[in-house]
């Protein structure tokens, strides 16, 4: 059979229609599909400071606790200094609890690689020795209110030299430092120290800009979380054996309020232990671990992506450098920071919450199984058996709503209409979710994969297509043990998985009316079968 030109032109034009990418008009209907690829966050170019570096000793001091402990202890600590005309902001780095029996073992010089990078690029980085408040000897376990006194004699030295009174740091700091901009740096420990430091130096009239809290503790009921309404990170790792409860989830969680006007983000660094950020502690505390580790990262890997994160964080928070960062909510949530895989949470005082989690009443399914549970750190009250997604023993961390949906056809559709129908007020959409690992309808080793529907109140539809590699959706290999309580048999799985970020630009999705939304779609169009679940939806 012939076939003229003029149908094979049309044969042709009707496939290239059909592909990805292109869109399908019918009726003056639009339907546009995008495929998102991955992000990544790369290192910048090396500072263009060069930088200064000593070890500094102020003489001694005694703090007395008010029960009459005394406990001596030396002011000194690590500075890097940029060389060149200042004023430059400073960022103040306390180290935490690793040794309780010995003075003079010294972990703040294990952040001189994070000084040192933060010089280079344009600040003052001072990391402060707080080993005596956390010796036992001295008394009272009461270090949460010695190293703020102690960080505050520190600041009090720093105003001496930027005044030209206090010579003991043997680098000239008159009128280099902007303490205009001054911002907080914690590990272990410190990392939740810091709230307390926070707090003390604002009511004392000192402005803090930005905190950066790295896998920190949560052991203090009354630590001030709500009270520093600072932009503030947390750094995890996914390897951690000494905070092995991912406590920096449950400071993330105190955060999130609906008042507050600071935005607040997290950085969950895969295969990363707890100790390797500091470069003075040896011991591996992922060895303690009741699972495999796989392809740990090293030492020098940790410390690079410390080092580049917090400079790319104060860039954002002191410098409001946020192009390609993790506050740029116009890009992806990146898959990817200076080479290591992370997940992400991101929040800001313009997240608007676009559908409840709390009940399926607003969800419409087309072969989805959707389900309101909450996870819960009480066996009593947790319904999302065996997942643990990091919840913690205190009110506002005690449990999470969220929903399940399980599919076990292709092209199987979860839609619900958004809360706010205005898009175009917004830079993107967000999901904060995980793949179930425990769920067989998952397959193992594999990412969850799907689509993601937009339509506007003309009907046009604009799809975007996940990449196979998200990380916020990717496969935690684990297993599933079983606990009797009570006489009832509880399952749990030996992995903490916690929900992060998926985060689509709303640039991506194309032909469609922004400011007028009537819907929103999962179209599990990718996998045969699987089953995710979903803390929240948003637009940022």
């Amino acid at each position: 059979m012939k076939i003229s030109k003029k149908v094979l032109s049309l044969i042709i034009v009707s496939t290239m229609i059909l592909s990805v990418g292109c869109s399908l008009k019918s009726n003056n209907i639009q339907s546009n599909t995008t495929t998102i690829e991955n992000k990544s966050i790369n290192a910048k170019d090396k500072g263009k400071y060069s930088e200064e570096t000593i070890e500094f000793d102020l003489g001694n001091e005694t703090y007395t606790s008010d029960y009459g402990k005394e406990m001596p202890y030396k002011l000194r600590g690590v500075i890097s200094v940029p060389k060149g005309e200042g004023k430059f902001p400073i960022v103040l780095i306390t180290h935490g609890s690793h040794n309780n029996e010995k003075t003079g073992v010294r972990f703040d010089t294990g952040f001189k690689y994070l000084t040192q990078k933060l010089a280079e690029n344009g600040y003052i980085a001072v990391s402060i020795d707080a080993q005596n408040a956390y010796v036992w000897s001295y008394g009272d376990n009461d270090d949460y209110i010695k190293v703020p006194v102690m960080m505050d004699k520190h600041i009090q030295k720093l105003r001496d030299a930027n005044d030209g009174k206090e010579k003991g740091y043997s680098i000239d700091l008159k009128d280099k430092i902007d303490f205009e901009k001054m911002a907080l740096v914690g590990h272990s420990r410190g990392g939740e120290t810091i709230f307390r430091i926070a707090e003390q130096e604002e009511v004392k009239g000192q402005k803090i800009s930005a905190m950066l809290s790295i896998a920190p503790t949560m052991s203090l009921e009354d630590t001030p979380y709500s009270q520093t309404d600072i932009p503030t990170s947390i750094v995890m790792g996914e390897y951690d054996g000494d905070v092995i409860t991912y406590d920096g989830i449950g400071i993330y969680d105190k955060l999130d309020t609906e008042k507050r006007q600071s935005p607040i983000s997290l950085a969950f660094l895969e295969k990363a232990n707890h100790n390797y950020f500091n470069d003075n502690i040896k011991i591996n505390d992922a060895d303690i671990l009741i699972y495999d580790v796989n392809d740990q990262l090293s030492k020098e890997r940790q410390e690079n992506f410390l080092a580049n994160y917090g400079l790319d964080f104060f860039n954002a928070t002191l410098k409001n450098e946020v192009n390609k960062s993790v506050y740029d909510t116009k890009t992806t949530s990146p898959n990817k920071m200076y080479g290591e895989k992370v997940k992400t949470l991101y929040k800001d005082k313009n997240t608007k919450s676009i559908a409840s989690v709390e009940s399926t009443k607003e969800y419409k399914s087309e072969g989805v199984t959707i389900e309101a549970t909450q996870d819960s750190w009480f066996y009593k009250y947790d319904k999302l058996q065996p997942v643990d997604t990091a919840t913690h023993g205190v009110k506002e961390t005690s449990a999470r709503k969220l929903l399940t949906m399980k599919w076990e056809k292709l092209d199987s559709k979860v839609s619900f209409e958004p809360a706010e129908k205005d898009f175009e007020k917004y830079n993107s959409i967000s999901l904060n979710l995980l793949q179930d690992p425990s769920d067989k309808l998952n397959k193992k080793d594999e990412n969850q994969q799907f689509t993601i529907q937009i339509k506007d109140k003309k009907g046009n539809t604009s799809n975007v297509e996940l990449d196979k590699n998200v990380t916020s959706l990717d496969y935690k290999e684990g297993n599933i043990s079983t606990i009797e309580i009570e006489g009832k048999i509880y399952e749990t799985w030996n992995k903490i998985t916690p929900v992060t970020e998926l985060r689509i630009p709303l640039a991506s999705f194309k032909g469609i009316d922004l400011k007028n939304i009537q819907e929103v779609s999962l179209i599990f169009n990718k996998t045969q079968s699987g089953s995710i679940i979903v803390s929240d939806f948003s637009l940022k």
